[in-house]
Protein backbone atom coordinates (compact mmCIF):
# COMPACT_ATOMS: atom_id res chain seq x y z
CA UNK A 1 0.00 0.00 0.00
CA UNK A 2 1.34 3.40 -0.93
CA UNK A 3 -0.74 5.72 1.21
CA UNK A 4 0.18 9.38 1.43
CA UNK A 5 0.15 10.20 5.16
CA UNK A 6 -0.58 13.86 4.49
CA UNK A 7 -3.93 12.91 2.95
CA UNK A 8 -4.97 10.13 5.30
CA UNK A 9 -6.32 10.52 8.79
CA UNK A 10 -5.39 7.12 10.13
CA UNK A 11 -4.01 8.59 13.35
CA UNK A 12 -0.62 6.90 12.98
CA UNK A 13 1.78 8.04 15.63
CA UNK A 14 4.68 8.00 13.19
CA UNK A 15 4.88 7.27 9.49
CA UNK A 16 8.05 6.13 7.73
CA UNK A 17 8.57 6.50 3.99
CA UNK A 18 11.37 4.38 2.57
CA UNK A 19 12.68 5.30 -0.86
CA UNK A 20 14.52 2.30 -2.23
CA UNK A 21 15.62 0.51 -5.35
CA UNK A 22 15.47 -3.18 -6.16
CA UNK A 23 19.24 -3.61 -6.51
CA UNK A 24 20.11 -1.86 -3.24
CA UNK A 25 21.55 -4.04 -0.46
CA UNK A 26 21.50 -1.14 1.98
CA UNK A 27 17.77 -0.77 1.28
CA UNK A 28 17.18 -4.31 2.57
CA UNK A 29 19.07 -3.48 5.78
CA UNK A 30 17.04 -0.29 6.22
CA UNK A 31 13.78 -2.16 5.62
CA UNK A 32 14.73 -4.69 8.33
CA UNK A 33 15.52 -1.89 10.82
CA UNK A 34 12.26 -0.10 10.04
CA UNK A 35 10.27 -3.32 10.39
CA UNK A 36 11.83 -3.78 13.84
CA UNK A 37 10.71 -0.25 14.80
CA UNK A 38 7.19 -1.04 13.56
CA UNK A 39 7.14 -3.90 16.08
CA UNK A 40 8.36 -1.63 18.89
CA UNK A 41 6.25 1.47 18.21
CA UNK A 42 2.49 0.90 18.22
CA UNK A 43 0.62 2.87 15.59
CA UNK A 44 3.63 3.43 13.36
CA UNK A 45 3.37 2.70 9.64
CA UNK A 46 5.73 2.22 6.72
CA UNK A 47 5.27 2.92 3.03
CA UNK A 48 8.00 1.95 0.58
CA UNK A 49 8.53 3.62 -2.78
CA UNK A 50 10.74 2.24 -5.54
CA UNK A 51 12.47 5.27 -7.03
CA UNK A 52 12.54 3.62 -10.47
CA UNK A 53 8.80 2.98 -10.30
CA UNK A 54 7.90 6.42 -8.98
CA UNK A 55 10.63 8.84 -10.12
CA UNK A 56 8.38 11.91 -9.95
CA UNK A 57 7.63 11.38 -6.26
CA UNK A 58 11.33 10.85 -5.54
CA UNK A 59 12.26 13.96 -7.49
CA UNK A 60 9.58 16.08 -5.82
CA UNK A 61 11.00 15.13 -2.41
CA UNK A 62 14.64 15.66 -3.47
CA UNK A 63 15.55 12.00 -3.07
CA UNK A 64 19.06 11.66 -4.51
CA UNK A 65 20.23 8.36 -2.98
CA UNK A 66 18.75 5.08 -1.85
CA UNK A 67 17.92 4.24 0.76
CA UNK A 68 16.38 7.44 2.02
CA UNK A 69 13.95 7.34 4.91
CA UNK A 70 11.58 10.19 5.72
CA UNK A 71 10.00 10.18 9.15
CA UNK A 72 6.66 12.01 9.45
CA UNK A 73 4.53 12.90 12.43
CA UNK A 74 0.83 12.03 12.71
CA UNK A 75 -0.10 15.08 10.62
CA UNK A 76 2.24 14.07 7.78
CA UNK A 77 4.90 16.70 8.46
CA UNK A 78 8.49 15.67 7.79
CA UNK A 79 10.32 15.54 11.11
CA UNK A 80 13.53 13.80 10.07
CA UNK A 81 15.29 12.35 7.04
CA UNK A 82 18.05 9.76 6.82
CA UNK A 83 20.12 8.80 3.81
CA UNK A 84 21.88 5.46 4.03
CA UNK A 85 21.26 2.77 6.62
CA UNK A 86 20.13 4.31 9.92
CA UNK A 87 20.80 2.42 13.13
CA UNK A 88 17.92 1.27 15.30
CA UNK A 89 18.78 3.91 17.96
CA UNK A 90 18.81 6.65 15.30
CA UNK A 91 15.37 5.61 14.08
CA UNK A 92 14.01 5.46 17.63
CA UNK A 93 15.30 8.98 18.38
CA UNK A 94 13.64 10.28 15.19
CA UNK A 95 10.46 8.44 16.21
CA UNK A 96 10.48 10.16 19.59
CA UNK A 97 10.98 13.51 17.85
CA UNK A 98 7.98 12.80 15.59
CA UNK A 99 5.83 11.95 18.59
CA UNK A 100 6.91 15.15 20.36
CA UNK A 101 5.82 17.11 17.28
CA UNK A 102 2.24 15.90 17.73
CA UNK A 103 -0.07 18.47 19.28
CA UNK A 104 -1.27 17.61 22.75
CA UNK A 105 -4.93 16.81 23.29
CA UNK A 106 -5.25 19.89 25.51
CA UNK A 107 -4.12 22.17 22.69
CA UNK A 108 -6.81 20.83 20.32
Amino acid sequence: MHADPSTTADGSAVHFELFSSSFCGACRQTRMALNRVLQLVPGSTLTEFDVAGDPRRAESLNIEHTPTTIIRDARGREVSRATGVPSLPQILVATARAREAEPSAAAS
